[in-house]
């Protein structure tokens, strides 16, 4: 299996090969997620259409790291087996939401005991804090299954004819031993994404410098006035804030999103690819027409390469290919020998009892053929 460094320079490589159609379809992904915000309709909106809509750009990217091609109509591919995506999604969702009730339900009660106490008086404020933190321990059960479960999505994308459970399973059992590999790999971007941070905060300082600089605390009525934060200077602050937005957001486009989404991409073909060798799963877990065709390509048979001593072998015909020292057949006949000509040229053996092929030609025979001294004398 490739390093993680290795996975992240022919990520990004590839991405570079076909930069703006990769930054096109990012965008394009980026701006339909940004339906989910919608009022009341943004969740209906992000079950059933942006759901799809993720797969189908897992698949993209995959190609993409690939070096395969890789179009816009890929991320909307999902649509042709819809039930099969969204059952496959929904399945892992579920299994998510049970694992996250292993933290849900304590913390829940421990929350309510907390808030009887508090309500009762009885003072164990420090106790109830200290069991709520540790509650959150409980969250490591659910992070655990969350990348167990990370190459669901793109076995959906990646294999269309394995079944919506199944796919959980696959990926359950590609992820044995490789869940370590995925983590480090998210927290390799960890720099690059507090660029973005940076960005926000750089943009937005002169915001909190002149907004700070001008607010007056009124220590009797418990109101902020904002005197003197009017005018030129409000503008100038919101407007830094949103160009803020915007450079984040185009820095997060333009490279950081694709380079992150390919490099997971390649996560997984390469867990998968390692998967197969080491026989955690086999190409039939991948359903009858597993290896695809565009992956894995069957009809291009690999050369072999040519003995020493033997000539090499240039677009032989069916069947076996040229022995040495024997000419190569052009369209199906036997080359000439010692440049005659073809049509002079019989490959047919000789019957027994006929005359020569020069003498059916019309040629005489020689005086040392009719039996004759060749010095023409007689005794």
């Amino acid at each position: 299996m490739k390093s993680r460094v290795e996975i992240k320079r022919q990520a990004w490589q590839n991405v570079k090969q076909n930069y703006w159609p990769t930054i096109g379809v990012y965008i394009l992904v980026l701006l339909i997620g940004l339906l989910a915000n919608v009022p009341i309709a943004g969740a209906f909106i992000a079950l059933f259409i942006i759901t799809i809509i993720t797969v189908g750009n897992n698949g993209y990217f995959v190609n993409r790291y690939r070096g395969q091609q890789a179009t816009l109509s890929m991320v909307f591919w999902p649509f042709n087996r819809y039930g099969r995506v969204l059952g496959g999604t929904l399945w892992m969702s579920l299994w998510l939401f049970l694992w996250a009730l292993i933290f849900i339900i304590p913390f829940a009660v421990i929350a309510a005991i907390v808030s009887i106490n508090a309500w009762l008086g009885s003072g164990v404020y420090m106790a109830g804090a200290v069991a709520i933190i540790c509650s959150y321990a409980l969250l490591i059960p659910l992070i655990i299954k969350s990348f167990s479960y990370f190459c669901t999505l793109y076995i959906l994308a990646d294999c269309p004819d394995v079944p919506a459970t199944r796919a959980l399973d696959l990926s359950k059992r590609m992820m044995h031993g490789n869940k370590g590999k995925v983590f480090v790999a998210g927290l390799s971007f960890i720099g690059w994404a507090a660029i973005a941070v940076a960005i926000i905060v750089a943009f937005n300082i002169p915001n909190m410098v002149m907004g700070y600089s001008t607010v007056q605390f009124n220590l009797f009525s418990n109101v902020y006035s904002y005197a003197g934060y009017a005018g030129s200077e409000f503008i100038l602050g919101q407007v830094m804030s949103f160009v803020g937005i915007i450079v984040m957001y185009a820095y997060l486009a333009l490279f950081l999103g694709p380079y992150i989404s390919t490099t997971m991409a390649g996560l997984y073909v390469e867990i998968k690819d390692d998967a197969l060798r080491r026989g955690a799963v086999t190409p039939q877990d991948f359903g009858p027409a597993y290896p695809p065709q565009n992956y894995y390509n069957q009809n291009t048979y690999a050369q072999q390469p040519p003995q020493y001593g033997q000539p090499q072998q240039q677009n032989p015909p069916h069947g076996q290919p040229p022995q040495y020292g024997v000419p190569q057949q052009q369209n199906g006949q036997q080359a000439p020998l010692g440049g005659q000509n073809p049509q002079q040229y019989n490959n047919s053996p000789q019957q027994y009892g006929a005359q020569p092929q020069n003498q059916q030609q019309g040629d005489q025979p020689t005086d040392t053929q009719k039996g004759n001294d060749p010095q023409g004398g007689q005794e």
